[in-house]
């Protein structure tokens, strides 16, 4: 896949998928997440009006960034699941074998207040 190809599946992914647009509805208004992909392509993924958005762009003030090589990408787009636990199970899968590596880059305090636990 091309990078534009990788970031579109993205953007796809997140925008169209009903638990990835239930999961960032979520999010509070100003809160961003930051995805970059094979150090190349930066986004940014955050809550518009209750309708999540892929941008490419680096992400202001990102909660954490996820760094992802592209075939994570295409591996979790081409996953047919539209439950919440399985797609954290993929996605936990991802980080175990390095696929995906998390930058935490805001307190806990932060964290709490941006709407990921509700």
């Amino acid at each position: 896949m091309t990078q534009e190809e990788v970031f579109e599946s993205l953007k796809n992914y997140f925008e169209t998928r009903p638990a990835a647009r239930w999961a960032l509805g979520l999010l509070k208004p100003g809160t961003e997440l930051g995805l970059v992909i094979g150090n190349q392509i930066e986004c940014a993924i955050f809550n518009k009006g209750g309708i999540p958005s892929v941008e490419k762009r680096e992400a202001v003030n990102p909660s954490f960034i996820f760094h992802m090589k592209p075939e994570t990408i295409e591996t979790l787009a081409n996953s047919k699941s539209d439950d919440i636990g399985e797609i954290g199970v993929n996605i936990f899968t991802e980080i175990i074998t390095g696929n995906i590596r998390v930058e935490i880059k805001s307190n806990l305090k932060e964290i709490l207040n941006a709407g990921y636990f509700d």
